[in-house]
């Protein structure tokens, strides 16, 4: 039997709010947090099919993050997606391996291109 995708929203802004609510309606089991080493336990700790990542957080930078997500879960790394707030915050994650977007993208996108990153579909209970 197969249950829902599982995303780990990493956002202190109110955009985290409400990214979290629309992957909820559509259908994502969400976790939010607002820090980035509050994350990075929780990737410890379960098995997340994805992971969407502010790039300016409150206690670190998103990439790092990322990066640091992805060394901890291999399995996770192309499916890491960073929320990015301007052209020089684009121009350091288009250097990483991870998949971004601004954070004006609206809410559906960044869902579709959740989805996107998932395709392979999701894991059994």
């Amino acid at each position: 039997m197969q249950q829902q995708k599982a995303v780990l929203v990493v956002e202190h802004t109110p955009a985290g709010i409400a990214l979290s609510a629309a992957l909820r309606q559509a259908g994502w089991d969400v976790m939010l947090c607002h820090r980035g080493l509050q994350a990075l336990d929780s990737v410890r700790l379960q098995p997340w099919d994805a992971l969407v990542i502010g790039f300016r957080l409150i206690d670190m930078r998103g990439d790092a993050v990322a990066y640091a997500a992805a060394a901890e879960r291999p399995e996770l790394a192309g499916r890491i997606l960073i929320l990015t707030e301007d052209q020089m915050d684009s121009d350091t994650a288009k250097e990483s391996s991870f998949a971004y977007l601004p954070t004006s993208t609206p809410t559906d996108a960044i869902v579709a291109r959740l989805d996107q990153l998932t395709a392979w579909g999701v894991k059994e209970k």
